[in-house]
């Protein structure tokens, strides 16, 4: 389960990786399509901006730290993938959620981008392209690159990285300064759904198949490794505070489910924002000057885009060798990227969930699974080799534990709101 874009990025050679490597492949998995749901995710929940940003940092801060646990598990097994440690620590059974927890993620994001797809066509056609021929376009455009070469982007990693924050700093600076920015709509909360930001958040730093591939590089570089992993995993963390703020900003509290008429698709939004990416909800407001609307939805291309190409390509590798290494049946990646790419527009021209509802489920259900408990139960398997050196992390079963605590009771807290 080799994550695309590492080898690209690295090279062939440990003796050229250096942390700032690392650090931008790393990020570069981190920031995605997951910042353009977190604001309204926050005000559609009742949440509010300052409970929200302590999500964006406490999440993160989990996710810097099993990412931490999973170089500890690199550098005392050896050069393998997610997959293999899962298999030789925990057991087939662990192997199999590790396996259900990626397609849930990756499947969930599929069908999220196809629906940013179908929206952002629709809206800057000003209503002329409907959402199906915008999420049609959008998936057919993508099958072809990923069918035809989607490795190529893996060489532009650290532009892509570098593009993405930049975007991030620039977009939310205009938004501080458009007309409709007030303080105000930053300060309501309600401190007691704070989890409600839980699934969007996590969805945002769910990198973690990456490091083993990584790992490979630098095995020998350990200390190097752990800080450029925690570091690629902090630095967006900063981005996507600002980026909420931004948007959050512009908005309202009655904004988020208010119904309204588009100022610029025409379409009737009867729940409001609340299921709308960001750059969407303030453009179809009318709170944006032109240009911000225009780099709200470049940036919001870029981001969808790039992450549907690599997950399409990753989720058909997946389930071909899931399908290998349970039934012992080749079916082949064309195969398994035809009916993976089929399956995902059938859902998202028929599924009634919105962009942010998939996030939600990506992120609450499939991120926990093979971000935090499979690295956290790994920790407690290798006991005493968790705290030797050269990596050594203090107190690693408490730390493991609770974190199994915290991933555990946000997936709960998910569930409980779908009943």
């Amino acid at each position: 389960m080799e994550s695309i874009g590492v080898a690209g990025a690295l090279g062939k050679g440990e003796s050229s990786v250096h942390w700032y490597h690392i650090v931008s492949v790393i990020a570069g998995f981190v920031v995605g399509a997951g910042v353009l749901g977190l604001p309204i995710k926050f005000g559609s929940s009742g949440t509010g901006f300052l409970p929200g940003a302590l999500m964006i940092v406490v999440v993160g801060l989990f996710q810097a730290l099993t990412a931490l646990f999973l170089v500890k598990v690199v550098v005392v097994c050896g050069r393998r993938e997610l997959t293999g440690y899962t298999l030789d620590l925990l057991g087939r059974l662990w192997w199999f959620i590790v396996y259900l927890g990626v397609f849930l993620y990756v499947y969930g994001a599929l069908v999220a981008y196809v629906k940013y797809g179908g929206i952002a066509f629709n809206v800057l056609s000003h209503g002329f392209i409907n959402y199906y021929f915008g999420a049609l376009i959008y998936w057919a455009i993508g099958l072809a690159i990923v069918y035809y070469g989607v490795k190529a982007l893996s060489n532009a990693e650290a532009v892509l990285v570098t593009l993405f924050l930049g975007f991030l700093v620039v977009i939310s600076t205009l938004c501080f300064t458009n007309n409709s920015f007030h303080v105000e709509n930053l300060l309501w909360m309600n401190p007691n759904k704070i989890l409600a930001g839980f699934g969007v958040a996590m969805f945002a730093y769910a990198a973690h198949f990456a490091i083993p591939s990584i790992g490979k590089y630098v095995v020998d570089k350990p200390g190097m490794l752990a800080k450029a992993v925690v570091a690629g995993f902090l630095i967006p963390m900063t981005g996507y505070i600002l980026w909420s703020a931004g948007f959050m900003g512009l908005l309202e509290p009655s904004e988020y489910h208010k119904p309204f008429t588009g100022v610029m698709s025409g379409q009737y939004y009867s729940d409001g924002v609340s299921g709308l990416p960001a750059p969407v909800a303030v453009a179809e407001l009318g709170k944006t000057t032109p240009l911000l609307a225009s780099l709200g939805y470049i940036f919001g291309f870029m981001t969808t885009f790039t992450s549907f190409l690599v997950a399409l390509y990753s989720l058909s590798l997946i389930i071909s060798e899931f399908v290998r290494d349970t039934i012992r049946y080749d079916i082949g990646y064309k195969w398994s990227l035809s009916a993976t790419a089929l399956a995902v527009l059938a859902t998202a021209l028929a599924a009634p969930l919105t962009f942010i509802d998939w996030l939600d489920l990506a992120g609450s259900i499939g991120a926990p699974l093979f971000t935090g408990i499979v690295p956290s139960l790994m920790i407690i398997k290798l006991g005493e080799k968790a705290c030797k050196p050269p990596i050594k992390i203090p107190y690693p079963k408490l730390l493991a534990y609770i974190s199994i605590a915290f991933y555990t009771i946000g997936m709960i807290y998910y569930i409980i709101t779908l009943i």
